[in-house]
């Protein structure tokens, strides 16, 4: 978590998941007075990557798809289901995806609109806005 809010100290060797990596990282910040940045970096890295495999084979890599190493060398995956579908399974499975998206939310607007189907649909929008930004 520190790594993320505090990207400039990923590249120490101090980041790790104990408590002691946890108050040399602090230490760190404190002294060098380093200020949090929200900016992501790899996720941009990774799309860019993913976005050229996609174009290279639009059919997808199947579910054996090769990891891509990030700027400090670990190897990562999408991070977010629209990239992951397109890796996998192409242009073909995202079309199929948003086309049972579309069925799911004109059957709801199709019925009576009631209280739970509101629900139904906060939902489901939900969902599916979480999976633009997330891996599911």
């Amino acid at each position: 978590m520190i790594a993320r809010i505090f990207p400039q100290i990923r590249n120490q060797t101090i980041i790790g998941d104990n408590l002691l990596s946890t108050n040399k990282a602090t230490k760190l910040i404190l002294q060098k007075n380093i200020s949090p940045t929200l900016y992501e970096t790899s996720r941009p890295y990774l799309w860019k990557k993913f976005g050229k495999r996609i174009l290279q084979n639009p059919f997808g890599e199947g579910l054996n798809y090769r990891l891509i190493k990030d700027q400090i060398g670990d190897a990562k995956g999408p991070h977010n289901t629209i990239l992951e579908i397109l890796i996998t399974g192409g242009f073909i499975s995202l079309t199929g995806y948003i086309y049972l998206f579309y069925l799911a939310f004109k059957n709801i607007l199709g019925k009576d609109f009631n209280q739970w189907s509101v629900y139904i649909f906060v939902s489901l929008l939900g969902l599916m806005i979480a999976s633009q930004f997330d891996n599911m």
